[in-house]
C-alpha cells in the first residue's frame, strides 16, 4: 500500500498479489477430491493353457492366477502448503489402506526319456505389490525353479529347487511372517449363542461378525419348538397355579358344587329391610308420616327376584344354543 503526500500523482495506491494452490482443471477434469469410502474387496482368478507338445518332445502347459485384496481404510485429504506451493495430499488415518496384489505365473515342462523316466520342470514367477498407508507400496518379484524326476518304476527320483529374487524367503522373514499371524486379527467364542464374541482386529470386521452373530443366535431361538413350547408352559403353569385356577371335582355323590367359584359378597342381606319412615308436613301444619313396610312387602319382591334369574337364566341358554346351531 502506498500514499503520497506531495508530487505527482496525488492519493493512496495499492498493489496485491495473489498466489494459487498450484492446482488446475481444464473443461473436461474434475476438481481433485478425497476419495470415496468403500468396504474391503477381494477377488481372486486363475486360467490355464491347454498342454502343448514341443519340438524336443516335451509337453507344456501355462497358468497363471491372480489375487487382489483391497482395503481402502480411512484417510484424511486436503490441500497442504510445501513452501513451494501447495499440493493435495491424503494422510492415512487407523485403519490404514491396505492394498496386496500377487500375480503368479507358473511354466510346467514334462519330458519322458528313452528309458521311461520321467523329467519334470516347473518354473513359478510371483510378483507381489503390497501397499499399506499412502503413497507406501513395495513390489517384490521372485522365481521359484523346481525339477522333479520320476524314475521308470514310478519311484521319486531327485529333486532340486532354486530361488531368486527379493521375496525369497530367509529364516528371518519367515519367523517374520509367523509374527505378524500371531499378531493379526482374531475371533473366538463365535460357534455358540450363550455368550457375546470375542474379536480382534478391524473394528467394522468386528461390529459384522457380532451383528451376524445376533441374528443368527436369533432365528435359532425361534426356530426351537421344543424350547418356546417349554418356555410357554411353564408361564402357563405360573399364571394358573393358584387356588383360583383349581379345577372342579365332583363329590362322591357325582355332583359338582359351586359355591367356591361363585362370589356372594354383596352390601345386601337377603333378610327383609326395615325401611325408614317418611314424615311430612300437611297444609294446616298437621304432621304426617308414611311408613313403607308394608306387611308382605318382601315376599314379591323374593318371588320377583327368583323371576328374574330365572329369565336371565333363560337368555344365557338361548345364547350358548346359538352356538350349536
Amino acid at each position: 500500500m502506498y500514499r503520497y503526500e506531495s508530487g505527482a500523482p496525488n492519493g493512496v495506491f495499492g498493489a496485491f498479489t495473489y498466489q494459487g494452490n498450484g492446482v488446475s482443471c481444464t473443461s473436461s477434469e474434475a476438481p481433485q477430491t478425497a476419495p470415496s469410502p468403500a468396504a474391503p474387496t477381494s477377488d481372486t482368478s486363475s486360467q490355464c493353457t491347454e498342454k502343448v507338445t514341443n519340438a524336443d518332445g516335451s509337453i507344456g502347459y501355462t497358468c497363471q492366477s491372480s489375487e487382489v485384496f483391497k482395503n481402502p481404510g480411512a484417510f484424511t485429504c486436503g490441500t497442504v502448503d510445501t513452501g513451494s506451493g501447495a499440493e493435495f495430499t491424503c494422510v492415512a488415518k487407523t485403519p490404514s489402506p491396505k492394498l496386496v496384489d500377487k500375480q503368479v505365473t507358473t511354466q510346467v515342462t514334462e519330458k519322458t526319456n528313452a528309458d521311461g523316466s520321467k523329467d519334470t520342470t516347473t518354473t513359478t514367477t510371483t510378483t507381489k505389490t503390497s501397499c499399506s498407508g499412502v503413497d507406501s507400496c513395495s513390489p517384490t518379484t521372485t522365481t521359484n525353479v523346481s525339477n522333479d524326476s520320476t524314475k521308470a518304476d514310478g519311484s521319486a527320483g531327485d529333486t532340486t529347487s532354486t530361488c531368486t529374487g527379493s521375496g525369497c524367503s530367509t529364516p528371518e522373514s519367515e519367523a517374520e511372517e509367523e509374527q505378524e499371524d500371531e499378531e493379526g486379527p482374531t475371533v473366538s467364542g463365535d460357534g455358540v449363542c450363550t455368550a457375546t464374541p470375542a474379536c480382534s482386529g478391524d473394528a467394522i470386521q468386528c461390529a459384522i461378525l457380532r451383528q451376524t452373530h445376533d441374528a443368527r443366535c436369533k432365528d435359532e431361538e425361534f426356530r426351537n419348538l421344543d424350547d418356546a413350547q417349554s418356555k410357554i408352559q411353564t408361564a402357563l403353569n405360573s399364571e394358573f397355579g393358584g387356588s383360583d385356577y383349581q379345577p372342579l371335582t365332583a363329590t362322591a355323590g357325582n355332583t359338582h358344587t359351586l359355591d367356591g367359584m361363585l362370589d356372594t359378597s354383596t352390601r345386601f342381606s337377603k333378610s327383609c329391610p326395615m325401611l325408614p319412615v317418611v314424615s311430612y308436613t300437611w297444609v294446616g301444619g298437621a304432621p304426617g308420616a308414611l311408613d313403607l313396610n308394608v306387611a308382605g312387602l318382601c315376599t314379591y319382591l323374593e318371588w320377583m327376584g327368583y323371576l328374574m334369574v330365572a329369565f336371565a337364566m333363560r337368555g344365557g341358554a338361548e345364547i350358548i344354543a346359538r352356538g350349536f346351531v
